[in-house]
C-alpha cells in the first residue's frame, strides 16, 4: 500500500513540476521557478503518513476544503505585466472550494449546449492545503481554473469600478475543455464569448505555451467582447452589421472595431503588449501591439481589399484591422506615459473609462447613421 501511495504522489509530484515549469519556462520575459528535490521529499512523507493524517485531521480538513467559502489563499501562475510566474493569491468570493463556485464565475467542463443552455460537470478541484493554509493544485486542471477564477474576480471588480458590473451576470458562465466542431474538426486552441449562450468557451488547448486559461490578456479579451455584446450590439438587434453575406463592409468593420477594442481590454487588464503570442506564437506578429505598423486603413483602401476577397476571409481581415487599431491606441497611451507623471496603472485605467464611455457612442453613431441594406448581395454593399 505504501508503494503504491508513493508511486501515485511521483505522478502527481512529475505533473505539478512539469506544469510550473511550463508557465515559468524562459520564454521571452517569463522567469523560471526552480523546484527542489526537498519538495519532493516533502511530498512522500505527506504521503507515506496520509492514512494517519486521514485518521487524524484529513478527515476534518476534506470536508473543510469542500465547504470552504469567503476568503481563500491559492497558489496559481499569474502575470505582472507578462511575466508569470507562481503566486499566492487570495479569492474572496468563493462559496464552493472544491467545485469551484462563487460570486465571480461558475464553471462546466465538457460542456453540452440545448435550447441556449448550457450544461456540464461541475469542477472536483484536486487540491492540498499547506501548513500555512494555502491550496495548492494538484493537477493541470485544477491550477489552470483556480487561475481563471481568480481572472474573473478581478474582472467583477473592475466593472464595479467603471460602473458595468450590472452589465453582465454574474458569476459568470464559463465552460471548459468545450468540444466545438469546426469544419468537420474539433477545434483547439481557442478561447471565446458566446452571445447565444452568454458563456466564455474554452476548447483543449494542445500547444506546449500559455494555456488560454490561464493568460490574463484573452481573458480580459474575451470579458470585453460580452460588454460590447451588451452595449452595442444587443440594443441595436437587426441594425447591428452581423451578416457578411448581407454587408461585407460594414460587417468586416464593426468586427474589427469589435476585435480591436477588445485587444486593448487584454492590454489594459494584463499590461502585455503579447498577450496573444504568449498562447498563440503564430499570431505574434500579427496582434503584437507594440508593432510600429499602426497605421490605420482608409476607407477606400478596406473597401479595396475587401473586392480582392471571398466572404470567408473577411475574419482575417477583421483581426488585422483591430490589431492596427489596438497598436494606434496602446501607441498613444505608450507616448502619454513618457511625457507625463501618470503611473502605467493610472494611464491604463483611463483608458478602461475612455472605452466603456465610447460604446454607447458607437451605438448611437450606428443607430443614427447606418441603413441596413436591402439587397444581400456583396457587390450591392460594396458598390455604394
Amino acid at each position: 500500500m505504501v508503494l503504491a501511495r508513493v508511486w501515485l504522489l511521483l505522478g502527481y509530484y512529475q505533473q505539478l513540476k512539469s506544469l510550473q515549469l511550463r508557465f515559468t519556462q524562459k520564454r521571452d520575459n517569463v522567469r523560471p521557478v526552480k523546484t527542489g528535490q526537498h519538495h519532493f521529499i516533502i511530498f512522500i512523507l505527506l504521503f507515506i503518513l496520509l492514512p494517519v493524517i486521514t485518521m487524524t485531521t484529513v478527515g476534518c480538513k476534506k470536508s473543510s476544503i469542500s465547504s470552504e467559502g469567503g476568503h481563500v489563499l491559492v497558489q496559481i501562475p499569474n502575470s505582472n505585466n507578462g511575466n508569470y510566474e507562481m503566486q499566492v493569491v487570495e479569492l474572496t468570493t468563493i462559496r464552493d472550494l472544491t467545485h469551484l463556485y462563487g460570486d465571480a464565475a461558475r464553471f462546466y467542463v465538457e460542456p453540452s449546449f440545448f435550447n441556449n443552455e448550457v450544461t456540464g460537470e461541475n469542477p472536483n478541484l484536486r487540491l492540498m492545503k499547506t501548513k500555512d493554509d494555502v491550496y495548492v493544485a494538484l493537477d493541470s486542471l485544477s491550477l489552470q481554473l483556480l487561475a481563471l477564477y481568480y481572472q474573473f474576480e478581478k474582472l467583477m471588480v473592475l466593472d464595479q469600478a467603471l460602473g458595468v458590473k450590472t452589465t453582465n451576470v454574474w458569476p459568470q458562465k464559463v465552460a471548459v475543455n468545450a468540444r466545438i466542431i469546426s469544419n468537420e474538426e474539433f477545434k483547439e486552441n481557442n478561447a471565446a464569448y458566446s452571445s447565444a449562450f452568454n458563456v466564455f468557451l474554452f476548447v483543449p488547448y494542445t500547444n506546449p505555451d500559455l494555456p488560454l486559461m490561464v493568460n490574463v490578456g484573452v481573458v480580459g479579451h474575451e470579458h470585453f467582447h460580452s460588454l460590447f455584446d451588451k452595449m452595442v450590439i444587443a440594443p441595436l438587434g437587426q441594425k447591428f452589421p452581423t451578416s457578411a453575406e448581407k454587408d461585407f463592409y460594414h460587417y468586416v468593420l464593426m468586427r474589427g472595431v469589435n476585435e480591436g477594442l477588445a485587444d486593448v481590454w487584454g492590454w489594459v487588464v494584463s499590461g502585455d503588449n503579447d498577450f496573444v503570442g504568449r498562447s498563440l506564437p503564430s499570431e505574434r506578429k500579427a496582434r503584437r501591439l507594440d508593432s510600429k505598423e499602426r497605421s490605420l486603413y482608409t476607407r477606400a483602401e478596406l473597401r479595396g481589399n475587401l473586392q480582392q476577397l471571398p466572404l470567408k476571409n473577411g475574419t482575417a481581415v477583421a483581426y488585422l484591422l483591430g490589431a492596427r487599431l489596438a497598436r494606434s491606441i496602446v501607441g498613444v497611451q505608450e507616448l502619454r506615459k513618457s511625457k507625463t507623471q501618470k503611473s502605467d496603472i493610472q494611464i491604463r485605467m483611463e483608458i478602461a473609462n475612455a472605452l466603456i464611455k465610447t460604446l454607447p457612442e458607437i451605438k448611437k453613431l450606428i443607430e443614427s447613421k447606418y441603413q441596413v441594406p436591402e439587397k444581400k448581395s456583396e457587390e450591392a454593399v460594396l458598390d455604394k
